[in-house]
This record gives structure tokens, C-alpha cells and sequence, in this order.
């Protein structure tokens, strides 16, 4: 599993996150943010954090495993 993808995003308080089938909203005192989320890649809140895995583990995967969580992480 990818380094980077395996880690969990945390939540800070007053941040909202809607998944729905391909995309992922977030929304915060700041903002809000869309991401189209590709279908190999999927996004879950699991309490207070936001984890992204992967369906497969073909090279082009791993590497948008890694980028997902990373596009999500500055999202928040």
C-alpha cells in the first residue's frame, strides 16, 4: 500500500465532508472544495478522519492512491 495513501486524514472541527458516488465535497469556514474521485480510488469517514484506498493494486492506481489522499488532505 502506498505510503502516502495509507495515512489517515484527520478532521479538524467545523469541517464537513459529502461523499457521494464520484465525488467528494468538502466544506469549512473557509469554503468549499469539490473533488471528482475516480472509480478505482474510494473515500470513507471513519470517525474523525477521512481514509482513501484503492481496488487494485496496478501501477496507475497506486499512484492516484497516493494523489487522492493528498489532493483530500489540502482540501481539508
Amino acid at each position: 500500500m502506498s505510503k502516502v495513501g495509507r495515512k489517515p486524514i484527520p478532521l479538524p472541527q467545523g469541517v464537513k465532508v459529502d461523499i457521494q458516488t464520484d465525488k467528494v465535497s468538502v466544506q469549512g469556514p473557509k469554503g468549499q472544495l469539490m473533488y471528482d474521485a475516480l472509480p478505482q480510488i474510494t473515500v470513507v469517514v471513519d470517525g474523525d478522519n477521512l481514509v482513501v484506498s484503492r481496488g487494485n493494486d496496478l501501477g496507475q492506481t497506486r499512484a492516484f492512491h497516493g494523489l487522492a489522499r493528498s489532493l483530500l488532505a489540502n482540501m481539508v
